[in-house]
Order: structure tokens, then sequence, then C-alpha cells
């Protein structure tokens, strides 16, 4: 239900705005918003912070339509909701630091790991399936790596 009501949010923010879908830049395509907007297509956090920069409103402008519309509040009423939860979580205070992630996903250091050994055998003269026989992977994996 929260997929419908994120569409039926995006369509009246796009509609106030008086935003054709032909309107919006780079990054989001007329094609992949109208089918979030038809139910089609779940959207990301990351896409929809792009979709509502584009628009013209704020992220959690979106999120309290759809939110209200999925629970069958009024918005504001939900908003307020929030910002007091937001108070006694201790965000009131000051925003929350962001810290840079620093662990790589270990499939990631694998792979990093992997090419940088390619990469070696590679510079010393080997061939392809020397540094495959060498590393025991297959020729696909080295040439992914060379």
């Amino acid at each position: 239900m929260l997929r419908q009501a994120i569409a039926a949010a995006l369509t009246h923010v796009r509609q106030q705005q008086r935003v054709v879908l032909t309107d919006l830049e780079e990054g989001v395509t007329a094609a992949h918003l109208s089918r979030i907007e038809r139910s089609e297509r779940g959207v990301t956090v990351e896409k929809l912070d792009e979709i509502a920069r584009q628009l013209g409103v704020h992220p959690l402008t979106l999120l309290a339509l759809a939110y209200g519309a999925d629970e069958v509040v009024r918005p504001t009423d939900l908003l307020k909701q929030v910002s007091k939860e937001v108070g006694t979580l201790g965000g009131s205070i000051a925003p929350l630091a962001i810290r840079p992630e620093t662990r790589t996903h270990s499939r990631v250091a694998a792979a990093n790991e992997r090419r940088e050994e390619v990469q070696r055998l590679k510079s010393q003269g080997l061939t392809k399936a020397e540094v495959a026989r060498e590393l025991g992977v297959s020729k696909q994996t080295v040439g992914r790596h060379w």
C-alpha cells in the first residue's frame, strides 16, 4: 500500500507544481517516474530525494503526504508527531554527525584484492592463462581484472 501512497504523493506534488514528466532533468527519466507514479516501481531513498529536489520540495514533504495517505491521517498531524518524536530522541539539540563509511563490503574488498593480484602478475609479464593458473581462478575472472 505504501508504493501506491508514494505514487499518489508524487503525482499530487508534480501536478501542484505544474511539472510535466518531460520537465525533469537528468537522473530522473520521465519513463521511470511514470512507472513509479503508476505503482509499477518502488523508489529508493536516494531517487526519492532526487525527484523531490527536482520538484522543488523537501523529500520529507513527499513522505509526509505518502504516509498521511497510507495511514489516513493529515500530513500536518503526522509531522507534528514526527517533530515530537525527534525531540524526545535528542534530535532537536543539533544535527546528527554523519560519519563517512570506512568499511568496505567483503565482496568489494575481495575483488579489489584479486584485481591487485592480477595486475601484479600481469606486470611481471604473465599471460592471462598463466595468471589464472597461478591464482587458481578462471581466465574469465582474470579478464575482468586485466
